[in-house]
C-alpha cells in the first residue's frame, strides 16, 4: 500500500517504508500526477510546465528520466504511460490525504463523517513549493477545508458535543488564527460548558487576532 501526504509536508511511504524522491522536480511531477489520479496528461503539456526553461526536446528528456525514477522508486504499477501521455494508476492501492478534503461537502449527515478532517489536515498542501500550478489547487483545498470545517462545527453544535467542538475549533485555529467561525464556535462550546473565563479569554483573542491580522 503506497500512502502519500501532502498536506503539511511532502511524505511518500510504500507498506510503511519511507521512499525518498530526491530532487524536488520529481516530487513535484510526483504530486501532479497523483493529485490527478486516473487522468491522461499529455508529456508536452508536462514538459512545458515543469522545465518551462528549457527548449521542447531538453524538456521531454527531462520528463523521461523524472518519470524513471519516479517508476524505479514507487513502482510501475503506480503509473500508465506511452508515447503520447502519462497518468498515475487510480486503481493502483494507495491511499492519499488531499482525498479527504476533495469528497463533496453535503449539508446533511452526523459529524463523525467529517471528523477525519481534523488528523488528515496538516497544513498547506506541498508546504515550500511555489509552482502556479501548487498555489492554485493549495487555495482550493484550504478553501474546501474551512468548508468542511465549518460543517463539522455547525454539526457538532447541533448535536450538542461541546467538548469536540472545542478540540475541532482550537485545531482550526491551529492553522489559521483569523478563522473568525472558529472563535465564535470556540465561545459558543466554552459557554456551554460553563467555563466563562475560558469564554472571555476566547473572546480577546479573537478581537485581538483580527485586529493584527485585518486592521
Amino acid at each position: 500500500m503506497l500512502t502519500v501526504r501532502l498536506l503539511g509536508s511532502f511524505d511518500v511511504r510504500r507498506d510503511g517504508q519511507p521512499i525518498e524522491l530526491g530532487s524536488r522536480k520529481a516530487q513535484s511531477l510526483f504530486a501532479y500526477l497523483i493529485l490527478s489520479a486516473g487522468v491522461e496528461c499529455r508529456r508536452e503539456k508536462l514538459a512545458g510546465l515543469f522545465w518551462p526553461e528549457a527548449d521542447e526536446r531538453l524538456a521531454r528528456k527531462r520528463l523521461r528520466h523524472t518519470l524513471w525514477q519516479l517508476r524505479r522508486k514507487i513502482g510501475e504499477a503506480y503509473f500508465r504511460a506511452n508515447r503520447i501521455a502519462i497518468a498515475f494508476d487510480e486503481t493502483a492501492p494507495y491511499r492519499l490525504d488531499v482525498s479527504i478534503l476533495q469528497g463533496a461537502v453535503r449539508d446533511e449527515g452526523p459529524a463523525d463523517a467529517l471528523l477525519p478532517i481534523l488528523t488528515a489536515y496538516r497544513g498547506d498542501l506541498l508546504p515550500g513549493f511555489y509552482d502556479e500550478w501548487v498555489l492554485r489547487v493549495r487555495r482550493n483545498l484550504r478553501l474546501a477545508y474551512e468548508q468542511q470545517m465549518a460543517l463539522l462545527l455547525k454539526r457538532l453544535q447541533a448535536e450538542g458535543r461541546w467538548r469536540e467542538m472545542k478540540s475541532a475549533a482550537a485545531a482550526w485555529l491551529a492553522h489559521d488564527e483569523l478563522a473568525e467561525p472558529a472563535y465564535r464556535a470556540l465561545m459558543t462550546a466554552h459557554s456551554r460548558l460553563g467555563a466563562n473565563a475560558s469564554f472571555v479569554e476566547a473572546f480577546h483573542a479573537c478581537r485581538a487576532a483580527l485586529r493584527d491580522g485585518l486592521d
